[in-house]
């Protein structure tokens, strides 16, 4: 081989490059950080809209929170265990908010108490480097007396004081600050927010009431009530809307045997910890009613999750030492939904969930629950796991119960998912049908059928009623095509997890083929929009990935996904490692492991892009929000209108069947 030589100009170049890329490295290692010291006694939203404005005003990257250790002036304040643990339950939502060691504060206060605030910050500066710019955060008051003692920013240190004030209060800076105003080292920022004091709200607690969520975050107000600080009393039990109370006893003679599972066999345990990419207080609120997560988290009681249904879970419960306890059942009696039973054993009170059937319900449950307790400083310790009666077959055994009386044919279609969108477009299929005949009908555009039904808003709503049961209840319609044959679709509401492949997987035994499949994704891939309904043709599930053969790929973007049990494993670490996939969702991997068994069934499966993780939290969209609305109505009618005029055919094994409406 010949050696090869580099001309000066190409060196040069190279060098230059190098040159290029570790300034730009550089620059990009040098950020600004933020120190916010106080008593926080309590932590409340003015806090915590300071440090939002700061960071915003300032550009931090990061807020260092400081409850101070033993503050000489406030001799009657709480315990510093007590603040620490606020400013954890702070830090453990927001991800620009660090928190020093509670050991090194106290050692540094213990050694200086006069100057440990500032020996924590130069400690802090020494680990994050030189190439940072430091803010100290403060108010008006902190800084009279930085000004007082003497603690403002000394010539070559790279801190500059952020004071928090409102207009105006830069003509009163003490004469000793002046210089520093001048070299931008102290510079004063309106926090634009209201007027909050800890001492206010230790007030309001202290005349029996509660401050407002603007003035106590909830996470924060049941801690304190927990804790019983400054006179806060523990809420009164109240009943969860939508639900009613029964008074049991639980019986102790039936023999029902239970399995405990521990919480590694269901989720890795460090999503416990991690920062997760969702916001979990607003995530869990629509999820678990603010009445069980008060009665939990303001009185600490322990959790069980009970998999099984209700009559089978306190059967068992009687077995275990549980005697009575009151109950919460939904009103309405047709949904399925879980049941809270609040009980006793031994003197030890324990909030019970059950009426649960599925695998991956039962790790979603569980994992709502522990992070609701992990994330509000609760041990995961508090939380146990158990299966009754013969749950790995229960969703199975219920599922065949529910399905029991449908027989397939070639004209039936299934949809499973957003079965009130589909609602809404075959009744305004039919009432135009009807009204405007089969000629128009077979040319209809959904702007047109938009405009036709705008005038009847939803009075001409189908109000079937539900076969099968609560647990795995369907709907069926009967949609004309364009030369009158009936095709009957079988339409089931949205399934979680492993109950799609149960349904599916009991559909495909009774001999049904076709199937559309209409669900939710997170968007990992750029290019991606909120709103977007793509279609999956490649599905990662754990270390295996399967092709799914989708026939929706012919009319949507075609995306590889890969599947969660739980929104709530969606860590930034998890984040990070996801690779090669363009969206995450719960369902698909089931779905496409029924398709790898069953070789003839048609599927047409589109997912509508609902959030992307890490940047727009799915937690804080509304589902029916029009923008989420018109893309459902735009999948179906489209779907159903190929039906309709017959062309293309994207269910072939759709026969021509004779009959008439």
């Amino acid at each position: 081989m010949r050696p090869t030589t580099v001309s000066p100009v190409y060196g040069r170049a190279c060098r230059l490059a190098l040159v290029w890329i570790l300034a730009g490295l550089a620059t990009a290692w040098a950020g600004n950080i933020g120190f916010y010291s106080g008593t926080f006694d309590p932590l409340h939203g003015g806090h915590l809209q300071v440090i939002d404005r700061a960071i915003d005003l300032l550009h931090l990257d990061a807020v260092y929170l400081m409850p101070n250790a033993d503050p000489p002036d406030k001799p009657e304040a709480s315990p510093f265990e007590v603040r620490y643990e606020m400013a954890r339950l702070v830090a453990a939502r927001h991800r620009a908010v660090r928190l020093p060691e509670r050991e090194l504060i106290e050692q540094l206060a213990k050694r200086a108490p006069l100057t440990y605030v500032a020996d924590l910050m130069a400690e802090i500066m020494r680990r994050e480097g030189p190439t940072h710019t430091y803010y100290q955060i403060c108010g008006t008051d902190s800084f009279q007396r930085m000004v007082d003692k003497g603690f403002l920013p000394r010539p070559g240190e790279r801190r500059i004081v952020a004071v928090m004030a409102r207009k105006g209060y830069e003509q009163t800076v003490p004469a000793a600050a002046l210089p520093l105003v001048a070299q931008g080292r102290v510079r004063f920022f309106d926090p634009d927010a209201p007027e909050l004091s800890s001492t206010r709200l230790r007030a309001i607690f202290q005349a029996g009431e509660e401050p407002s969520t603007k003035e106590l975050p909830p996470y924060l107000l049941r801690f304190v009530q927990r804790r019983l600080l400054y006179g806060a009393s523990r809420p009164r039990l109240r009943i969860p809307r939508g639900y009613r109370t029964i008074r049991g006893t639980f019986p102790s003679h039936l023999s029902t045997s239970g399995t405990a599972v521990p919480l590694a066999s269901l989720f890795p345990l460090e999503v416990l910890t991690d920062p997760l990419t969702i916001d979990i207080d607003r995530y869990l609120d629509q999820k678990i009613p603010r009445e069980i997560q008060d009665l939990i988290l303001s009185r600490g009681l322990r959790v069980m999750v009970v998999g099984g249904l209700l009559d089978e879970a306190l059967a068992w419960l009687g077995t275990q030492g549980f005697e009575q306890g009151t109950i919460f059942v939904p009103l309405d009696r047709s949904r399925i939904d879980d049941c809270y039973v609040i009980t006793a054993r031994q003197r030890v009170p324990y909030l019970v969930v059950t009426n649960l059937f599925g695998q991956d319900r039962l790790v979603q449950t569980t994992l709502q629950f522990a992070q609701l307790l992990t994330r509000n400083l609760l041990p995961a310790s508090h939380l146990e796991v158990y299966t009754v009666a013969d749950y790995p077959h229960l969703a199975e055994r219920l599922c065949r119960e529910a399905l029991r009386r449908l027989t397939a044919d070639q004209r039936t279609l299934i949809v499973l998912g957003y079965r009130g969108a589909l609602n809404f477009v075959v009744s305004d299929l039919l009432k135009f049908l009807e009204q405007r005949g089969f000629e128009a009908y077979a040319r209809l555009t959904l702007e047109e059928l938009d405009r036709f039904i705008a005038p009847f808003g939803q009075t001409h709503l189908l109000k079937g009623k539900a076969g099968g049961n609560a647990n795995f209840p369907y709907w069926e319609y009967f949609l004309p095509d364009a030369a009158g044959r009936l095709t009957r679709i079988v339409a089931f509401r949205n399934l979680y997890g492993d109950q799609t492949g149960t349904v599916l997987r009991e559909l495909v035994r009774k001999g049904f083929r076709q199937v559309v499949l209409f669900g939710n994704a997170g968007a990992l891939a750029p290019g991606l929009e909120i709103g977007q309904v793509v279609a999956p043709v490649l599905v990662r599930s754990g270390n295996r990935v399967v092709p799914v053969r989708n026939a929706a790929a012919s009319d949507l973007p075609a995306v590889a996904a890969t599947t969660v049990p739980s929104i709530l494993v969606e860590t930034w670490n998890w984040l990070a490692a996801q690779q090669g996939a363009q969206i995450v969702e719960v369902e698909l991997g089931h779905a496409a492991e029924v398709l790898r068994e069953c070789p003839d069934l048609q599927l047409y499966a589109g997912v509508l892009i609902s959030d992307r993780p890490g940047v727009v939290d799915l937690a804080a969209r509304d589902e029916d929000s029009p923008e989420f609305v018109a893309a459902k109505r735009t999948f179906f009618f489209r779907l159903l209108h190929r039906i309709i005029t017959g062309a293309p055919a994207i269910f072939p094994r759709f026969t021509a069947d004779r009959s008439r409406r």
